[in-house]
């Protein structure tokens, strides 16, 4: 029979950290610092080839995007799990609670992105760069020179011709796709990048007004919804860390009450968001690519991410002797959620790929070649680093990690479930960076839509690396601070008896036969 788990908590749960957090909070503060210190200095050596700052942008969004992922992940574990009432991870749920309230640190580590925003010379998204007004301003103007000197038909024709050849337009952008047009991986120049034709067509009407797409990529807009997603965020996360620490003092199961009645709409407000913001931190790298599912894709990594970082939390802890009374039924049940998340992002990832596929547009298909995905050996891209680091996610983010979780032996090993985090947390990474890196040697926003040689050396690696190393420093550290004076269990929370109800017998049986 299995044996049953601990009725309280032991003086090492419900203990505070205090002082012994300092440590700890120092030295991630000293990486931090270090970190966007030597990011930046190697922007500065890079410089000298003259796209060093630019290269800095996308290192910077890459790291942000991983470490903001993490914090969202943790946020949705606390919302979720009060939507549903859960008992069982009440013990588990208060480092979720911190790693969220990390928030407002990581919106303050978000202005270097709005300044490359507001720079006006788009170096991180393209569409930011004040050029385009400019451009649609003297199309607009040699189209009305030309409509005096024609008339007619004739002159209809020959003033969107003149017009769109200004501009570099080919008849494969601003025609309506027709039969044999370019398809997945087809090597032709529309599907190669965007040029800049492509991408006024998109901002643009032929009156060089701004189109829906046009309006909504504006500096003053990105910058208002951000602004906005981001105190959303941080209310959030706030609100649920207060009121689950207030309640560790008064014991008040009201308060229970009130976040589970806020739960639903916290959840669509966590699901907008998420979804909203994704599309303006990374989808409009492109501003000519559009996928509906792709908020989804980043709150599959996002969640998978904050699973990893519970368990890992966790099991440092108890190395240092803490929380004992976390068991192996906790992380088995963490366990379980971490692979179910595994097979969602594959889920996701193949709706989003099978999706582009069937239609075959061309103004969405060049999205995958420029990462690798073709088959058409002409392609620039065919056999390239970019088709190599998909195969590594194919294997690495998907079926080795699945094979390896599928077992419940290794769900309930505490070894090879931190390797499987690690693991994981490795690829979200490499995940981000093949979202994004691509752009950078895209060509995108080109006067000729070709690959642009910017090549990866190791200055550009040294960069990333510091400056991950540098943004997760800061957010650990906020983390840390977080949960400096609070008990590293919610011992106040009304259902804790369930949490601690399940079975601390690594060796007990999945059902009690007696």
């Amino acid at each position: 029979m299995a044996h049953p788990g601990p009725t309280h908590l032991t003086e090492q749960d419900t203990r505070t950290p205090g002082g012994s957090a300092f440590g700890l909070w120092f030295v991630c503060v000293i990486l931090g610092v270090l970190g966007l210190a030597v990011g930046t200095l190697m922007a500065l050596v890079l410089d000298g080839d003259g796209d060093g700052w630019r290269r800095f942008a996308f290192c910077y969004l890459i790291a942000f995007a991983f470490w903001l992922a993490l914090c969202l992940g943790c946020m949705f574990f606390v919302i979720i799990t009060h939507l549903f009432r859960a008992g069982w991870c009440v013990m588990v749920r208060r480092v979720a609670e911190n790693a969220a309230a990390a928030m407002p640190v990581l919106a303050m580590l978000s202005l270097p992105i709005l300044f490359f925003v507001w720079s006006g010379d788009g170096m991180l998204y393209t569409w930011a760069d004040k050029k385009w007004d400019v451009l649609a301003a003297s199309a607009h103007h040699g189209d009305d020179d030309h409509d005096h000197e024609h008339d007619g038909h004739d002159h209809a024709h020959a003033s969107e011709t003149e017009g769109s050849q200004s501009l570099g337009f080919s008849a494969a952008v601003i025609a309506p796709k027709a039969e044999g047009s370019p398809s997945l991986g087809s090597p032709t120049e529309p599907t190669a990048a965007p040029n800049e034709a492509m991408v006024l067509h998109f901002l643009f009407d032929y009156d060089g007004n701004r189109t829906g797409k046009g309006i909504w990529l504006q500096p003053w807009f990105f910058t208002a919804r951000w602004v906005v997603i981001l105190a959303i965020w941080c209310a959030i996360a706030l609100y649920y860390r207060k009121a689950s620490v207030t309640q560790d003092r008064t014991g008040d199961p009201a308060l229970t009450n009130a976040r589970e009645a806020r739960a639903p709409i916290s959840v669509i407000a966590f699901a907008f968001t998420v979804t909203f913001g994704i599309f303006d931190l990374i989808m409009s790298l492109d501003p000519t690519w559009y996928s509906t599912i792709f908020g989804v894709y980043y709150f599959a990594n996002a969640f998978t991410g904050g699973l990893c970082v519970i368990i890992l939390a966790h099991m440092l802890m108890q190395r240092k002797g803490l929380v004992p009374t976390v068991s192996t039924e906790h992380y088995h049940d963490l366990g379980k959620l971490l692979f179910a998340f595994v097979f969602f992002w594959g889920y996701i990832a193949y709706s989003q790929y099978i999706l582009i596929w069937y239609p075959s547009m061309p103004e969405i298909a060049y999205w995958f070649q420029l990462r690798g995905v073709t088959t058409v050996p002409e392609a620039p891209q065919y056999g390239s680093g970019w088709t190599w680091l998909i195969l590594i996610l194919l294997y690495g983010h998907l079926l080795i990690p699945f094979a390896f979780l599928l077992s419940r032996h290794v769900k309930r090993n505490r070894t090879c479930l931190a390797i499987a985090c690690c693991w994981m947390l490795v690829m979200i990474g490499v995940d981000l960076f093949w979202l994004v890196r691509p752009v950078l040697s895209s060509g995108i926003g080109a006067p000729v839509p070709a690959l642009a040689e910017v090549h990866f050396h190791a200055g550009e690696l040294v960069m990333q690396l510091a400056l991950w190393v540098g943004i997760g420093g800061i957010a650990v550290a906020a983390g840390l601070r977080m949960a400096r004076d609070v008990a590293l269990v919610a011992k106040g929370d009304p259902r804790l008896h369930e949490s601690l109800k399940l079975d601390t017998s690594a060796a007990a049986p999945i059902y009690d036969v007696h």
